[in-house]
């Protein structure tokens, strides 16, 4: 009987661990090991070249019974070549119903574990590469710390959109598991920036503020000096929660501390927009003015202590720009969009459905000449970027025009945008302009 891997069965009874090997080959035939029937039978059928395709090339006394194990791990080997999942683990499962996996050495299920972590994400890759994990304890394959990494990255939530409490524990019981082993075949392995790093990141993604910064002081207790990537990633989680007085309060430390310089970056200040502009607008007004004039003025310091303002980006146009949306003003909303976002930042096509979406919105409505205006200025913008218009284009940009009574200029901006981007509109869209024009007086 297989021994388990300790942090997979402290997540996992031993009943649901046994069914990680029967989830990780799901689609894949069993046979017995004594049976006659060729190994074969277990590989995926495919008009595309496999390393299956070196069968054709045996004799026919061979292929007529079980191959010899020199050519399972032949073509095991043309497999890992590959490096052709699907291929491989039908070849590795062939392997471990004919109870050969022995005859791999440890080079090859740390290939196949590192083909595995580099797979798409899907839970059937993650039942593989625990399937993995727990061979390679049974065979005394020792785990490397960048094997670690890969599989706290993979149970922390790697597939699914919004990791959940659950997968933080079983990162965090991998990070027991690597520092404390409890078979003498595995050393322990003492965590590393990147480690942290990793664990913080998916406490992050879980809103466990609490979890994050105990890890970020674990680490600083051990000596180990955060980086940029540390900070951000906490300050992240503070504004994401809400906690302005914690991100002010990190923020404060690290300029008393002469490291203000690890937050002088892009991502970081787009991080502290987002939480300034629920609060303390004046200081995010003035942060974006240094990005953008950052833009156009070389950076004129190498002081670490007074380092010079980052560039903005399209998030930072983003963040902005949403600011002035949600307090109605669109004039200056627009006028950053033209004159300083699209020479430097062109706006992606969702920035243009925000801005339709909230001039249909805007309480109290906008008299239709200055609603007109703002709209036809975004259309000539949107079009000057020959940017691929979809349908829900059409969805934010025409009913807003035909509720403010903008009728003919809905209707020719639909029928423009059609004819040149060759869009189907969705079937409501074109039911209320069946309506529309069916209602208008003749002329």
């Amino acid at each position: 009987m297989r021994r388990l891997f300790p942090a997979v069965a402290r997540s996992c009874c031993p009943t649901r661990l046994a069914g990680h090997r029967s989830m990780a080959t799901s689609g894949v035939k069993h046979h017995n090991a004594s049976s006659s029937s060729c190994w074969l039978d277990v590989l995926p059928t495919s008009n595309q070249p496999t390393a299956s395709s070196n069968w054709a090339a045996l004799p026919d006394s061979d292929r007529s019974t079980t191959p010899h194990t020199t050519s399972l791990l032949s073509l095991f080997y043309n497999g890992l070549a590959s490096k052709n999942i699907e291929t491989i683990w039908s070849l590795y499962h062939a392997l471990y119903q004919h109870k050969r996996l022995a005859d791999l050495s440890r080079q090859n299920f740390r290939q196949v574990l590192l083909i595995l972590s580099q797979a798409p994400k899907s839970q059937a890759n993650l039942h593989r590469l625990l399937t993995i994990v727990s061979d390679m304890e049974y065979y005394q394959v020792p785990l490397r710390r960048s094997e670690y990494h890969s599989i706290m990255r993979w149970v922390g939530g790697a597939t699914v959109p919004k990791p959940r409490p659950k997968h933080l524990s079983e990162a965090l019981q991998w990070l027991a598991q690597m520092e404390r082993p409890s078979h003498p075949h595995q050393p322990a392995i003492q965590p590393k920036l990147v480690t942290y790093n990793i664990l913080i990141h998916t406490a992050s993604q879980t809103n466990d503020i609490l979890t994050a910064q105990r890890l970020y002081h674990s680490m600083l207790a051990k000596g180990i000096k955060a980086d940029v990537y540390t900070y951000t990633t906490l300050l992240h989680c503070m504004a994401t929660t809400g906690d302005v007085h914690g991100v002010q309060l990190m923020v404060d430390r690290l300029e008393r501390e002469g490291q203000s310089h690890l937050l002088c970056n892009t991502v970081t200040w787009n991080v502290l927009l987002s939480s300034y502009y629920s609060c303390q607008q004046d200081r995010a007004n003035d942060m974006f003015k240094d990005m953008t004039r950052a833009l156009v003025q070389p950076a004129i310091t190498n002081d670490q202590n007074s380092p010079s303002p980052p560039k903005a980006d399209a998030i930072t146009f983003q963040l902005h720009i949403h600011h002035l949306l949600d307090h109605q003003r669109y004039d200056d909303a627009i006028r950053v969009l033209v004159d300083t976002m699209i020479p430097h930042c062109p706006p992606p096509l969702v920035m243009y459905h925000t801005f339709f979406t909230a001039l249909g919105q805007a309480s109290p409505p906008l008299s239709s000449p200055q609603h007109l205006a703002h709209v036809q200025r975004l259309v000539g913008c949107l079009k000057s970027q020959h940017l691929a218009i979809t349908s829900v284009t059409l969805d934010t940009l025409i009913p807003p025009l035909l509720d403010h009574g903008d009728t003919l200029y809905a209707l020719e901006t639909f029928v423009d945008l059609c004819q040149q981007h060759h869009i189907t509109p969705s079937q409501d869209l074109l039911d209320r302009l069946h309506s529309v024009v069916r209602d208008m007086p003749p002329t």
